[in-house]
């Protein structure tokens, strides 16, 4: 099960009780269907989205192949659309889709790098700030400072 919060703004102190006020919280459950493949599903309060995803292992770093490389598929429902503001509103307009590569290295016992080229495709967008199909990349990395993990 997954408890996610993200804190709203906070500058405002306690009139928006520290950005607890304007929060996004994410409830979900991930299921394990075997040791390379997990389903998940979700809900945030962040446009009222309801999430279905995939997570599948491509390929195991060993001594042959240098990174593991995993697909990670989501398919997002933006339940907070309505007709008022969007009168030919369709069911498909509500969809959204994520599709990630995960690609990873770990380099010793301390060092570990990721790489995760994305793309979404919303159905519905505002042409004016943003765009139907975007091509997003991230890099992160993990250095153990200590022997224990909390």
């Amino acid at each position: 099960m997954i408890v996610a919060h993200r804190f709203g703004d906070i500058s405002a102190g306690f009139k928006d009780f520290f950005g607890l006020d304007n929060a996004s919280t994410k409830l979900g459950v991930i299921y394990g269907v075997s040791d390379a493949v997990s389903v998940s599903l979700s809900r945030e309060t962040n446009m009222k989205t309801f999430e279905g995803a995939v997570k599948y292992r491509l390929v195991r770093q060993s001594e042959n192949f240098p990174v593991d490389i995993a697909g990670y598929n989501v398919m997002a429902i933006n339940t907070a659309l309505d007709k008022d503001t969007y009168p030919h509103l369709k069911f498909n307009d509500r969809l959204s889709y994520l599709t990630q590569a995960l690609i990873s290295r770990r380099f010793n016992d301390k060092l570990s790098l990721q790489l995760t080229p994305s793309y979404v495709h919303k159905n519905l967008y505002d042409p004016g700030i943003e765009d139907k199909n975007q091509f997003l990349a991230g890099l992160g990395g993990r250095y153990k400072i200590s022997k224990e993990s909390l």
